[in-house]
């Protein structure tokens, strides 16, 4: 037995009609449509899930233990008694309320207050928990990281390992005999009553949310649109499955009768009437996380920056087709404050490599991005959460983000105010990671960094490579080069510095400095000037460009030529010294 211990809003318009499904004008009944608003938001976090009893009682969890409830009139947020993220809420009636997050943290509302536990596995450690659904108050599930889950009996929990090491991210069932969860690699697991065993999903997609009419009619789905169906046989991928919606399916909803909704990344609201899904127009293209209606007619669905959607059910007579634009695949990185692949899409302060500090040179070993503080910064690939520091020292990487990719990769996000995931989370590309902050800065700015072959949990820069071997950029600026004495001086752009070696040659000798062996000398070594036989000296920035100047060290010859290549093994400059008139 595990005990429980009990101790910026985006604006949308106010109103949308929306044809949720079109109507078949052959038909004597009318499809439904939506009329969506939204609610002036009550939080600036991300809202995970929501979930309520009735329309008085509706309940939405989030970051930072965020816990925010409509009375029926107004959101307004209440005393969680935790700072853990939550990510999933559910309950069987307004005096019993779960909701689950990180460091194992459950929190459950009596009717008067929310008592805050926490739940541990079989070796004593916490895990983060994703999911929590029950069949009633004596039959409540929740499971998460690493494939654990726990049941909960109506006075104590107790701990199972599933069938699983990967993440579970939703739990639905028909049933206590009948409970099926979900998770990465296209995990789906079933729950008969006695014990878990896995099912045949045919994909190895991340799957976030399950739910179904009945144990024999169930839905799961999860990332870049892909949606699977289960007859009570077999797991099929729905016809229209990643085309109906290319973004990643967050949770599901219904109400057992023909009525399925489903919530998306990109304001993606879906709904499937018995026959086939349609993509409403939710009338926002912020992400939304969480969705749940009630018996009624009003439906509530839940975001990023706080956002709340309030959904109204009503009947029109025709509505026409809604036309959906064919979406292209999704790039291979994203900008890590505005989240485009747009060519340079974000402003670099500092680009990667020999910088001039107020004070002092060094190397840099990454790019700096401006930004205010409180800025959300994205993943700007799907990848798992490896490393996580926290810092408030006035020098350093502060609070950081260390994101580890496919193809040895990994990226780092540095001086973040706010961090909103934990080791072990798999992130989705785009997902928000935490906010721009200055903890071990001077000033507000994401420091970002790319990494090849790091070894695990570790955020060693001496394996950083420029970040614009990654990110979208346009072709790089011209750099221009003048030759006085010994000394090369290069005039160096901000914007698409992509050098990646610099070589002085002349009579009888030359100088290479290799950025990416400057950095594999080490931290310090790397902050000398002195690199490989040549003294590098960088200006301070001026007008979207700095002052590079390289002599050779000792000053024993004169150079020639210069030669700039890119990291791409494009020639960006080679220049010669030219005579005197």
């Amino acid at each position: 037995m595990a005990p429980l211990l009990i101790a910026r809003g985006c604006a949308v318009p106010d109103r949308v009609t929306v044809p949720g499904d079109a109507a078949d004008p052959s038909k004597g009944n009318p499809k439904p449509v939506v009329l969506w608003s939204a609610a002036p938001p009550a939080t600036d976090v991300i809202l995970e899930s929501v979930w309520g009893s009735d329309s008085r009682n509706v309940y939405a969890v989030g970051r930072n233990g965020t816990i925010v409830r409509l009375d029926g009139s107004r959101w307004s947020a209440v005393e969680s008694g935790t700072s853990n993220n939550l990510y999933d809420v559910w309950g069987s009636g307004p005096d019993d309320v779960w909701a689950v997050g990180g460091l194992g943290a459950v929190v459950r509302f009596d009717g008067n207050r929310w008592n805050v536990g926490e739940l541990r596995d079989a070796g004593n450690a916490r895990r983060l928990l994703y999911a929590v659904w029950g069949s009633g108050s004596d039959d409540v599930w929740t499971a998460g990281n690493g494939g654990h889950a726990w049941r909960f009996d109506g006075a104590d929990w107790s701990y199972f390992k599933l069938p699983t090491d990967e993440p579970i991210r939703g739990i639905w069932g028909s049933g206590p005999s009948d409970v099926f969860a979900v998770g990465d690699g296209g995990t789906i697991l079933h729950f008969d009553g006695a014990a878990w065993s896995r099912m045949e999903s045919g994909t190895t997609t991340r799957m976030n949310a399950v739910w179904g009419r009945s144990g024999s009619d169930v839905f799961a789905a999860g990332s870049s649109g892909e949606i699977l169906r289960y007859d009570g046989t077999a797991w099929r991928e729905d016809a229209q499955s990643r085309s109906v919606s290319p973004h990643h399916i967050r949770t599901m909803w219904g109400n057992r009768s023909h009525d399925v909704f489903a919530v998306a990344w990109g304001g993606t609201i879906l709904h499937h009437d018995g026959t086939g899904w349609t993509r409403m127009n939710s009338g926002t293209g912020v992400h939304l996380e969480g969705i749940w209606g009630s018996p009624g007619t009003e439906l509530h669905a839940v975001g990023y920056y706080g956002t709340v959607l309030h959904g109204t059910r009503g009947r029109a007579s025709h509505a026409p087709p809604v036309q959906h634009p064919r979406h292209p695949a999704a790039p291979e990185a994203i900008w890590p404050i505005s989240g485009t692949a747009a060519s340079d899409a974000d402003s670099i302060h500092a680009p990667y490599g020999p910088r001039a500090l107020p004070s002092r040179y060094d190397f840099h070993a990454g790019i700096d991005i401006p930004a205010p503080t409180g800025t959300p910064v994205l993943s700007v690939m799907a990848g798992t959460v490896t490393q996580i520091t926290r810092s408030t020292a006035a020098s350093g990487p502060g609070n950081a983000v260390t994101v580890a990719h496919s193809g040895n990769r990994a990226t780092s996000y540095l001086h973040l105010h706010e961090i909103h995931v934990e080791v072990g989370d798999r992130l989705e590309q785009g997902e928000v990671l935490g906010t721009v902050g200055r903890t071990g800065a001077t000033y507000p700015h994401l420091h970002f960094g790319y990494f090849v072959d790091l070894p695990a949990s570790t955020r060693d820069e001496r394996y950083s490579r420029n970040p614009l071997e990654l990110l979208p950029h346009g072709t790089p600026e011209a750099i221009h080069g003048a030759f006085a004495g010994n000394t090369v001086s290069l005039d160096v752009p901000l914007r698409r510095m992509t050098i990646r070696s610099v070589e002085l040659v002349g009579a009888g000798d030359e100088r290479l400095v290799d950025y990416y062996a400057v950095v594999a000398r080490g931290a310090t070594p790397r902050d000398q000037q002195g690199q490989f036989g040549v003294h590098l000296d960088a200006s301070r920035p001026a007008s979207g460009k700095f002052s590079l100047e390289l002599t050779p060290s000792p000053t024993d010859f004169a150079p020639e030529q210069v030669i700039v290549t890119g990291i791409h093994g494009d020639t960006l400059l080679h220049a010669r010294r030219q005579d005197g008139p």
